[in-house]
């Protein structure tokens, strides 16, 4: 038979359980680590393509390009110190991309480290395109976006 003490200790022990389990129920699930990549809205001058693409990526990897366009080539690396770039340009001046809305969630990445984590490096991404009107022409104007102007969106475990 037991004490009355140790009852109480045993009914002490299962209320403090109950009640942490209680409070982890309510605690902030993890942050997204997951999301899909868009450009904000811009428009392309009479006449314009895009030609090149570039992406620098730090404290994250490519994980997924949505859609590759027919004749580009695209060199993508998740490489050491924990960057991450993207390389692709236009094989012809027919498959420039005069569609602005490519950009919309076409790549998903995932965070090497939880945003805003002091484990790791700070989390940038910055893109470059290279726009032309003359697929002959090596004058190009550059369209910068910087980590402010990119969309992210945390990806719902779907793909």
């Amino acid at each position: 038979m037991l004490s009355p003490v140790s009852v109480r200790i045993c009914a002490v022990l299962m209320l403090l359980a109950v009640a942490i389990r209680g409070i982890s129920a309510f605690a902030q699930s993890p942050a997204p680590r997951e999301f899909r990549v868009s450009l904000p809205d811009f428009k392309l001058r009479p006449r314009e393509g895009i030609a090149r693409i570039q992406c620098d990526i730090r404290a994250a990897t490519i994980e997924q390009i949505t859609n590759l366009p027919n004749g580009w080539t695209f060199e993508i690396a998740n490489g050491d110190a924990d960057v991450a770039t993207i390389r692709a340009q236009s094989l012809i001046g027919a498959a420039f991309l005069r569609d602005t809305s490519y950009f919309k969630k076409f790549m998903i990445i995932k965070m090497d480290y939880p945003p805003n984590s002091p484990e790791g490096p700070p989390f940038t991404i910055d893109f470059r395109l290279a726009i032309t009107t003359d697929p002959d022409d090596t004058a190009m104007r550059e369209q910068d976006f910087s980590m402010h102007e990119v969309l992210l969106t945390p990806l719902d475990g779907t793909r």
